[in-house]
């Protein structure tokens, strides 16, 4: 088997897709993890310390089957497909979502399978959900539990809020609710980047002084990670397709683009010992979810091969349908790797503000008024002008 990753140790995708090559190594099973995006290689030891173990090599065996995800580039994918037998394509997010950071969608061959990691990416193909681990949350969370799980005040009586924001993958379509512009005018705020805080220790530390979160990211895990630590999360981006009620592990400290129920939590608090105990059961669910993605490998990879022409309607049929699915979720797209919003156009919602349109409009007055005085004085410089050239061509 060989699973495909990219250099980036601050992705639980990719930790996902380790964490099943490390399964796979675990139950004998012949495997190498392909470094794609990785120019020139990517070593054992740049990847967290529990997979030193793996086998990360370019070099992989003929009639392979590789494992791709949806961060994949294409000159990696063409050339794993000459030696794989069998591709099997996995999504952690919409395929083609990060075509503005040079990530397309690459069209899927005839008897290419599909599968995803859950029902918000497609509730239509087969799921392969891993819970990554989160060690310094448990500590947290197992170190203080009467600081967590205790019941939280009514929020929407506290006068001064501590509110984080975070960009992601998302950009700003549309103003906040008012409920949230309210909130956000005496609130204290903070920024969080893909580059700050620089640790998860810090992360969490963040987070842990804050009221709740507003994110413009809907796929992102740092909702999730705010939630387990106890903070009611807005995520500002609409989804095509509902998913929370079948999402493996709860959600219920995030609400994505719905302002009631986030007044329910800002007043009533979330059950965080609830999320924490879902977030531990699905730990428990991974060895099981992974002996069965195994053994779904075995049976298709035994099993009889459908015709040409079958393979290409189902193949045809797939990429119709995530080229579908992305522009229903055009909204959602990985603005923060090129453009970062400032805190103070996040805290905005992306809206004119009265002292921002006032600075804007003293600035168009004021060169106006330039071109005024250009037009007026135009004559009486041009003569003086050409009265300077007639004189030095006298005196010459």
């Amino acid at each position: 088997m060989v699973p495909m990753i990219h250099r980036s140790k601050v992705s639980n995708g990719i930790k996902v897709m380790l964490d099943i090559a490390l399964h796979g190594q675990n139950s004998d099973i012949m495997t190498f993890v392909y470094p794609t995006f990785c120019d020139p290689f990517l070593t054992p030891l740049q990847v967290d310390e529990k997979f030193h173990s793996l086998n990360i090599s370019k070099k992989i065996p003929e009639g392979c089957t590789a494992l791709i995800p949806d961060t994949a580039e294409l000159s990696d994918v063409n050339y794993v497909r000459t030696k794989a037998e069998k591709i099997i394509w996995y999504s952690l997010a919409l395929p083609g979502m990060f075509s503005q950071c040079n990530i397309p969608f690459i069209p899927r061959l005839p008897g290419e399978e599909e599968i995803v990691y859950s029902p918000q990416v497609s509730r239509i193909f087969k799921q392969l959900y891993v819970q990554p681990k989160y060690n310094i949350i448990e500590e947290l969370v197992e170190g203080s539990p009467d600081f967590y799980f205790e019941k939280k005040r009514n929020l929407l009586e506290k006068k001064c809020l501590n509110i984080c924001f975070y960009q992601g993958k998302g950009q700003l379509k549309g103003p906040y609710p008012k409920l949230l512009q309210k909130l956000i005018k005496n609130s204290k705020t903070s920024l969080i980047t893909r580059d700050y805080p620089t640790s998860k220790h810090g992360l969490y530390s963040l987070l842990s002084k804050q009221d709740f979160l507003i994110s413009l990211d809907p796929l992102t895990s740092v909702n999730y990670e705010a939630s387990l630590l106890g903070l009611p999360v807005y995520v500002h981006s609409s989804w095509d397709e509902p998913f929370q009620d079948e999402f493996p592990v709860s959600l219920e400290g995030i609400s994505f683009s719905d302002i009631d129920l986030f007044r329910e939590m800002l007043k009533n608090g979330v059950n965080t010992k609830a999320i924490y105990n879902s977030y531990k059961n699905g730990l428990k669910n991974n060895n099981k979810n992974l002996n069965k993605f195994f053994d779904w490998l075995k049976i298709i990879s035994s099993s009889k091969k459908l015709g040409n022409e079958k393979l290409r309607t189902i193949s045809y049929t797939n990429d119709l349908y995530w080229r579908t699915r992305l522009q229903s979720n055009a909204s959602t797209s990985p603005m923060e790797l090129n453009i970062v919003y400032n805190k103070d156009y996040i805290k905005s919602g992306g809206q004119w503000s009265k002292k921002l349109l006032l600075k804007l409009s003293i600035l168009l007055v004021r060169k106006n008024l330039r071109i005024v005085k250009n037009i007026i004085f135009f004559p009486k410089n041009f003569i003086q002008s050409k009265l300077s050239e007639f004189k030095r061509y006298i005196m010459s």
